[in-house]
């Protein structure tokens, strides 16, 4: 029994964890957000690097790709502009890439456009006519197999009826046979002894058969009716050798001579239709098996015929699945990249130059080929007296082209701002404190007799852009499994959302290629209350 203060404990635990609970869950739920709206925007993707102001060096030009030289446009000497062509390679074969390629994307897109339309109403008419006829043809075959089994059992009770007859009359001329033989016995008491054993095996064998006319076994009755009438035959032969003998000769008439030899050959012809009997019900029994089994067959191929049709009706009907969208959006991903790819290689078969020069050097001719390794085609010496040399980091160095816009601060003159270009990016790699990187050359353009060489510049090369397109802030994107996702408000908690990313810009906003739209609420902090 418990005390009243045992009591007392005990229910103020219980009403502490009832509480402690329900806080914990109310706590669980109490969560708040920060958010901003989808909204289109314009992305600037740049590289930032340091460097030093240098003078104006003669500047090394060559084609990013290899191919055959099909024009050189200048020649020593010529003064250029920047975005002049200097030289164009061979692109037949690459614009016979591109024109595949663009097919490609084509199909692509038309068949990622198809699957979300879902099936017009030919295809899905088309599917239901399939279905249709499928459950026809199973109909149909259903019936065939009732058909051939009823014609089945039909043909063997034909044969049945038929076999008794013949089992019948079998069984009569073995009678017949066993009254002739009994009545020469009698005839003659010694020709009678002589012939005993052999009329006794006739009359046992003839008592035997008649009781199995009324057995149902068709097969059992005519397997015990061919060894009877086979014993019979073989008696009949025995009785007609012994009264052929010397002693009995004269004491069987010719007639009951003639009268035994054709109740033999009535036996003989019995026995032939027993056996001809049993040929025909196996021949008729497999050919009804064979028949069945064909039939069985062509249910199971029109059930299956029809499963597939319905199977197919469903799939045409069906809205489309998120994964077979993923896999059609990948191969329009996959197309559009060829082609990008393609277009690249292409306007990479145009060297133009970077800024205003002189040419100073041409290395090859039309018709020759660029090879790896080969450094420069065509060096030009700038018409601005400086430059800025940077190094670039390797993860970095992908994104930027030559003629990509630079804006460059100097230290003795922040409060300035400059303009320039990539003029030129080294192939080879420079190693600088265990870290790869590439050195390029901007051009710095201004007349500024202030500058002086070896002053430290800050360059922000704007490498890509896009403009008009969905933008979200960076920190509001989760990366997991290799996969991009936001989260959104939903009720009083939030759910994730995968998405794809384009191009990052340097003040924090990210490009939206898939899975948001403009208004779309994404969360960008997470807190508890």
């Amino acid at each position: 029994m418990l005390t009243k203060t045992t009591k007392i404990i005990i229910l103020g635990i219980s009403i502490f964890g009832i509480v402690a609970l329900g806080y914990k869950f109310s706590k669980r739920e109490m969560l708040s957000f920060e958010w901003e709206l989808v909204k289109k925007g314009n992305v600037i993707q740049e590289v930032s690097a340091t460097g030093q102001v240098k003078r104006g060096d003669e500047i090394n030009l060559s084609f990013k790709t290899l191919g055959r030289i099909k024009e050189i446009n200048v020649k020593t000497g010529d003064l250029v502009s920047a975005g002049d062509i200097l030289a164009t390679l061979d692109t037949t074969e690459l614009e016979i890439q591109q024109k595949e390629a663009k097919a490609t994307l084509s199909l692509a897109k038309i068949g990622l456009e198809k699957l979300l339309e879902g099936a017009s109403e030919q295809e899905i008419e088309v599917a239901q006519t399939a279905v249709a006829n499928a459950q026809n043809a199973y109909d149909w075959a259903v019936q065939n197999l009732k058909d051939v089994e009823a014609l089945s059992g039909e043909n063997i009770m034909s044969i049945d009826n038929s076999v008794l007859s013949i089992l019948q009359d079998s069984y009569l001329k073995a009678y017949n046979a066993s009254n002739t033989v009994v009545s020469i016995y009698r005839s003659s008491y010694e020709v009678g002894r002589a012939i005993t054993e052999n009329k006794e095996k006739i009359e046992t064998t003839v008592s035997q058969m008649e009781p199995l006319l009324a057995n149902e076994n068709i097969d059992g009755i005519l397997s015990e009716f061919n060894q009877d009438l086979e014993e019979i035959s073989k008696s009949l032969e025995n009785i007609r050798k012994t009264i052929e003998q010397p002693d009995y000769f004269f004491r069987v008439s010719a007639t009951d001579k003639t009268l035994l030899d054709t109740h033999k050959s009535y036996i003989n012809t019995a026995i032939t239709n027993i056996v001809n009997s049993q040929q025909t019900i196996a021949s008729t029994k497999l050919t009804n098996e064979s028949n069945i089994n064909i039939a069985k067959s062509q249910v199971s191929f029109a059930q299956g015929a029809l499963e597939s049709a319905k199977a197919q009706l469903s799939l045409t009907t069906a809205f489309p699945r998120q994964a077979d969208i993923d896999l059609y959006q990948a191969q329009v991903d996959q197309a559009q990249a060829q082609v990008t790819l393609l277009e690249n290689q292409i306007e990479e078969s145009i060297l133009k130059s970077p800024i205003g020069g002189q040419i100073s050097k041409i290395q090859k001719r039309t018709g020759e080929t660029i090879q790896a390794g080969d450094k420069a085609l065509i060096s030009l010496i700038p018409i601005e007296p400086f430059q800025i040399e940077v190094d670039i980091p390797e993860v970095d160095i992908g994104k930027i082209n030559l003629s990509n816009s630079c804006k460059i601060t100097l230290d003795a003159f922040s409060e300035k701002e400059f303009s320039g270009k990539v003029i030129e990016i080294d192939p080879a790699e420079t190693i600088i404190s265990g870290v790869v990187y590439y050195k390029a050359k901007a051009s710095l353009e201004t007349d500024d007799t202030k500058i002086k060489p070896g002053m430290t510049a800050n360059v922000i090369i704007l490498t890509n852009s896009r403009e008009n397109v969905l933008i979200i802030p960076q920190k509001a994107v989760l990366e997991k499994d290799g996969k991009k996702f936001v989260k959104v408000p939903s009720g009083k908690s939030f759910k994730e959302i995968e998405i794809k990313t384009g191009l990052e810009d340097g003040g924090g906003e990210v490009e939206i290629i898939s899975g948001l739209e403009e208004g779309d609420k994404i969360i960008t902090f997470v807190k508890q209350k």
